[in-house]
């Protein structure tokens, strides 16, 4: 299993802006079918962008920070972990 502390902050965001570009060429092909609405698609790739925001957000943010979450992270995950 991948450790979730080998994916990088950098490696988050640009897997973000991919499916990004993915969305807005696979939406509006989807919309020009009549498979999907156009209010659909542009709020699901705003999502998208939003999600993108944030990551570029953190990124801003001191290492400290960073690794208080990440000590947060790795405690709900040894919960969860307890519960299985």
């Amino acid at each position: 299993m991948l450790d979730l502390f080998e994916i990088t902050l950098a490696d988050e965001i640009a897997e973000v802006e991919r499916e990004i570009r993915m969305r807005r060429e696979v939406y509006a092909r989807r919309v020009k079918r009549n498979q999907m609405r156009p209010e659909d698609a542009e709020r699901r790739t705003r999502i998208m962008e939003s999600v993108l925001h944030r990551l570029l957000a953190l990124r801003g943010t001191p290492q400290a920070v960073r690794d208080n979450l990440a000590a947060a992270k790795a405690a709900i995950d040894e919960r969860l972990a307890e519960r299985t």
